[in-house]
């Protein structure tokens, strides 16, 4: 049952002060239990401060009802109270602060945990509370020097710790996000999670670096991915692993290149050993097929492992695409990489993704359809271009693709679709010869080609002078438009029969 009223004892046992403190931690009860009973509380803590009305604890338990109560005015006006019985007490300003957090008025706050601090600078509490406040505010030069007081007030606090890499994380700290990390793991691996800020960390230090080592960041990501559920694994951590893992093996083309290159080589050393007619000469190229032999070898051993990384990293990006289905961020990297990474088809499928229907500008189609014609679908391509040219029956770099597409449809030009693909881009270009120079000088370059190994030299010879009026002050040009001309002259002259 409860106390009974301080005015109705004729003999107070225990004296006033303390039946006060008494009656405001029951008070105190029932806001602390899961059900909030505040209706029980406040008659208690009314009867305490009546009987001892210059008691700081007391008026900190009311502000703290008056808080479950979600009325913060008399929560405020109860903590300045307890700060009038109490100056040097820092808890009612740490309390007011709270309020205003809570309120998110985070610059009202702030002075408060600052003033908590000037009254006890060992008062710890309020680094934690005013580090968080500055992380909230992007203020993470402030936030990551107040998690170091707290840290250094609290050794060995790792939930501290952990909080103070966060901030440092935010203020772009990445080494000492690390070292913090590394620390903790030395005296409490079960907090798999961090290894997602060691991770991330790790990606942004290399990416600074223009040969930035991606393989500690991969090897924190894995330890997360392998630890923590697939219900804790974050968008984020997806789109990190597959940022580092695109960084990691940002050399794979030249790789690949590299890889032909050698292959061409070993290829050309094993014939010439096929074709040696000695001993000697046989004994001299054996070892360079060897050597360039174990240089193939090791070479595809990287590239088959740099594929599988690939791999995984458009596995990931995807699982980022599917949580993010409208972040065209995303996709838009992706497709990017796709490209680079010489995928062009998915690059062009995923690029085509990002199209908006409604949209007139001819760019995007253009950027699907160069995909396609990368990645040898032409087919696809043409489509995309011809998609554009019923949009803008004269865009010029729909006409050039169409154009060269067509070369790759018929590389030995048995009909005359080039021929006249690069006779249409000739005429819609033609409007400003000079502004479109280039395009109209590839359009004449295949049709003389064209012309000259169908023997239709006359046709040939018109495109050359064409080619030669093109530009007055090209002489490169003019050059190559002689050059043809004369060319013509010798086959036209070789055919005619020799005068005796």
């Amino acid at each position: 049952s409860f106390l009974l009223p301080y005015k109705n004892l004729k003999r107070i046992q225990p004296p006033a002060p303390e039946y006060a403190y008494a009656l405001a931690k029951i008070a105190e009860s029932y806001i602390r239990e899961k059900s909030v009973d505040t209706a029980s509380s406040m008659p208690l803590i009314r009867e305490a401060i009546k009987i001892d009305p210059k008691n700081p604890e007391i008026y900190l338990i009311a502000g703290d009802i008056y808080i479950a109560a979600n009325d913060g005015s008399n929560a405020i006006k109860n903590y300045n109270m307890a700060q009038y019985y109490n100056p040097n007490s820092p808890t009612a300003n740490m309390k007011i602060g709270d309020i205003y957090v809570r309120g998110k008025n985070l610059n009202v706050a702030i002075p408060y945990f600052e003033e908590a601090i000037k009254l006890d600078p060992n008062y710890a509490p309020a680094y934690r509370e005013l580090a968080q406040l500055y992380s909230l505010a992007g203020r993470h030069a402030q936030s990551k020097e107040n998690y170091q007081k707290y840290l250094d007030l609290n050794a060995g606090n790792i939930p501290a710790q952990t909080r103070y890499v966060t901030s440092l994380f935010y203020a772009g700290d990445y080494e000492e996000v690390i070292k913090n990390i590394e620390e903790i793991f030395a005296v409490d691996k079960s907090r798999a999670y961090l290894n997602r800020l060691a991770g991330y960390s790790s990606y942004e230090l290399a990416s600074k670096s223009k040969n930035g080592n991606y393989d500690q960041a991969k090897k924190y990501m894995d330890e997360l991915f392998k630890s923590m559920p697939k219900d804790r694994i974050l968008w984020k951590d997806h789109h990190y692993m597959a940022r580092i893992l695109v960084r990691k093996n940002h050399d794979y083309p030249v790789l690949t290149d590299e890889l032909a290159s050698l292959e061409n080589q070993l290829e050309n050393q094993k014939r010439s050993l096929s074709l040696a007619s000695t001993s000697a000469a046989k004994s001299k190229i054996q070892p360079v097929v060897d050597e360039l032999t174990t240089k193939v070898e090791a070479m595809k051993a990287d590239v088959a492992e740099a594929e599988k990384e690939l791999d995984r990293a458009f596995t990931e990006y995807q699982k980022v695409s599917e949580l993010r289905p409208q972040d065209k961020a995303v996709l838009s990297e992706m497709a990017a990489n796709y490209y680079n990474f010489r995928r062009y088809d998915n690059a062009a499928r995923t690029w085509a993704k990002l199209i908006d229907p409604a949209d007139e500008n001819p760019d995007s189609y253009m950027q699907v359809g160069r995909a396609f014609y990368n990645g040898k679908n032409y087919k696809s391509a043409d489509s995309l271009f011809n998609v554009i040219l019923k949009k803008s029956p004269k865009y010029i770099p729909a006409h050039l693709w169409i154009a060269r597409t067509a070369t790759k449809t018929d590389p030995d030009n048995k009909t005359r679709q080039a021929r006249d693909k690069f006779i249409n881009l000739i005429k819609v270009s033609q409007s400003d010869s000079l502004k479109n120079k280039a395009e109209i000088t590839e359009a004449f370059n295949f049709l003389c080609y064209y012309y000259m190994n169908k023997d239709e030299l006359a046709e040939a010879r018109n495109i050359y002078n064409r080619w030669l009026n093109l530009d007055p002050d090209d002489k490169d040009g003019k050059i190559r438009a002689y050059h043809g001309l004369g060319a013509i002259e010798l086959i036209a002259a070789s055919g005619q029969p020799s005068i005796e």
